[in-house]
C-alpha cells in the first residue's frame, strides 16, 4: 500500500469536506432534487432538508435551518414511549413509509438530477 497516495487523497477529501460553502450548495441542490420528480416537475417533498441560512455560511461556518425530529438512532425508543411494538403492524407501516420516503428522495435524486448525496448517516438523518 502506498501510505502517500492514500493520505493525499484522504487530506483532498477533508478539505473538500470542511469546506462549508460547499456543503450549503449540496444542500440546496439536494433540497431542489427532492423536490421535483424526476421528469422535472414540481413534487412535494418526501423528506426535509435542513436549509442553510444564507448570509451566515462562510467557508468555515455553517448554519442551517432548524428542524424538529427524531434522529433515525432513537426511533425504536421513541416508537416504543408511544406505544408501539418493534414487530407490531404500526411499526412495520412506519417502517414502510420511511424505507417510501428515502426511496422517492434518493430516486428523485439519481433519476432527476443525477447525482446521490454520498454521506447519509445517521447524525444527518432524523424523522419529522
Amino acid at each position: 500500500v502506498d501510505y502517500y497516495t492514500v493520505f493525499s487523497e484522504l487530506g483532498d477529501a477533508l478539505i473538500n469536506e470542511l469546506d462549508f460553502l460547499a456543503e450549503a450548495q449540496a444542500m440546496r441542490k439536494i433540497d431542489y432534487a427532492i423536490s421535483h420528480c424526476t421528469d422535472g416537475s414540481p413534487a412535494e417533498r418526501p423528506v426535509t432538508v435542513p436549509l442553510p441560512v444564507g448570509e451566515l455560511v462562510s467557508k468555515r461556518v455553517l448554519v442551517m435551518d432548524f428542524v424538529e425530529g427524531v434522529p433515525l438512532n432513537r426511533l425504536q425508543q421513541t416508537l416504543e414511549e408511544k406505544g408501539i411494538e418493534p414487530g407490531s403492524p404500526e411499526s412495520k407501516l412506519a417502517g414502510r413509509r420511511i424505507l417510501s420516503s428515502l426511496s422517492s428522495a434518493f430516486g428523485r435524486m439519481i433519476f432527476g438530477a443525477g447525482f446521490i448525496h454520498g454521506d447519509p448517516h445517521v447524525r444527518k438523518s432524523a424523522l419529522y
